[in-house]
């Protein structure tokens, strides 16, 4: 499904974003700023009612509004890769 003109924007404004991202987190310390080829958000919320109990949510984007299965977990795999330990 062709994204609207609206969603083209806010992913074009979400690309810059993470390549700013990279640029603060010292990415071009290695060398110049790699050319974005595809990257996709995992996002997690939680939604109140109107008692106060919360349920969670999660959504995935995807640049361009789609992704290949194949790339979609092979951006995972290599972000399980990358992440460092955290301590809860």
């Amino acid at each position: 499904m062709p994204l609207t003109p609206e969603q083209r924007q806010a992913h074009e404004e979400l690309d810059q974003a993470i390549k700013k991202v990279l640029e603060l987190q010292g990415v071009e310390d290695d060398g110049p700023m790699p050319f974005l080829v595809d990257w996709l958000v995992v996002v997690e919320g939680v939604n109140y009612d109107d008692n106060g109990d919360s349920m969670g949510w999660h959504n995935v984007l995807f640049r361009g509004g789609q992704c290949r299965r194949s790339v979609a977990l092979g951006l995972l795999d290599i972000g399980v890769e990358l992440m460092e330990p955290v301590e809860d």
